[in-house]
C-alpha cells in the first residue's frame, strides 16, 4: 500500500500533503 500512496504523491502534490505525511506519521510512529 505504502508504494501506491507514494506513486500518487508524485503524480499529486495535493494528495502528496496528505498521503505522505500519513505514511511519514505511520512510518515514524512504527
Amino acid at each position: 500500500m505504502s508504494a501506491v500512496y507514494i506513486l500518487n504523491c508524485g503524480n499529486i502534490r495535493l494528495f502528496c500533503f496528505w498521503n505522505c505525511a500519513f505514511i511519514a506519521t505511520h512510518t515514524m510512529s512504527n
